[in-house]
């Protein structure tokens, strides 16, 4: 018995999948006039889980922090902040999480 099957190929070479975390906040409607403080640093979108980075006091989303510490580059990661640039270990952050 034989099957005439034919095998899709996938170019390795140029993946179709994005490696690019995805935004883990909310968006809504008229962000634009929301308080900064409420945007998470990474997706620029209202905070989901929010939580605060202790080396820079900046804050973001918890998933949005755990999908960049899961692709960082021999585990240091740089704050995004405009003159940030704190470089810290993805394992030595101490998290804050809000309660409202």
């Amino acid at each position: 018995m034989t099957t005439n099957k034919k095998l899709k190929q996938v170019d390795v070479q140029n993946p179709t999948f994005s490696t690019e975390p995805s935004p883990c906040g909310y968006s809504i409607y008229e962000a634009d006039k929301v308080d900064g403080k409420w945007k998470c640093i990474f997706c620029s979108l209202i905070m989901k889980e929010p939580i605060q980075l202790t080396e820079c006091g900046h804050r973001c989303c918890k998933g949005c922090f755990q999908s960049r510490a899961a692709l960082a580059p021999d585990e240091i990661m740089t704050c995004p902040v405009g003159d940030c640039d704190i470089k810290f270990h993805k394992n030595q952050v101490k998290i804050y999480f809000y309660v409202y």
